[in-house]
């Protein structure tokens, strides 16, 4: 294979779609298994190709690292490469998403075991144990009033946005 069709092959994504709606665009193999499987059970869409498959590989290590030196050592590149890739805005913009999406699995696993919550509430407020009735009862009313503090903090930073949008346009 030449070096001119090497670099065409290179830039080009391996797309893989499912029926759950997944477009996942990575270079064949750049990611781990694991990461494109978890990715892909959960309706994650993330481009990597404007990256190499060296950045693509060290991703998921160096998005979730505390420190450089940490994302060096545990992603077998060095701290002066580290440094140069996140001066590239396709690899910031890449590990933004990135921590994006672990972020929105995180949210979406927490509201898939709400409903869970409610009913393991609803059992022990029907329980023999006053005590733990009560208990439950008291954390419940309390989630109830935070869940509706939350609504109406985000109901009133929908109306400063779009006040800032009317006063900018």
């Amino acid at each position: 294979m030449t070096a001119r069709n090497r670099k065409t092959r290179k830039s080009q994504p391996a797309s893989r779609h499912s029926g759950n709606g997944i477009n996942l665009e990575v270079h064949s193999g750049a990611l781990p298994s694991q990461e494109r499987q978890i990715m892909a059970e959960n309706d994650v869409e993330i481009r990597f190709f404007r990256l190499t498959r060296r950045q693509q590989a060290a991703l998921p290590v160096v998005a979730v690292a505390p420190t450089i030196a940490q994302a060096a050592t545990d992603s077998g590149v060095s701290q002066r490469t580290l440094y140069r890739w996140f001066k590239n805005p396709d690899f910031r913009d890449a590990v933004s998403s990135f921590l994006h999406e672990c972020s929105n699995l995180g949210l979406q696993h927490i509201q898939a075991q709400t409903l869970m919550a409610a009913s393991v509430f609803a059992d022990v407020m029907q329980g023999p144990d006053q005590a733990l009735r009560l208990r439950a009862a008291r954390y419940s009313g309390s989630l109830a009033l935070r869940i509706r503090e939350s609504e109406q903090i985000a109901a009133d930073v929908r109306d400063i946005k779009e006040a800032l949008d009317l006063n900018n346009t």
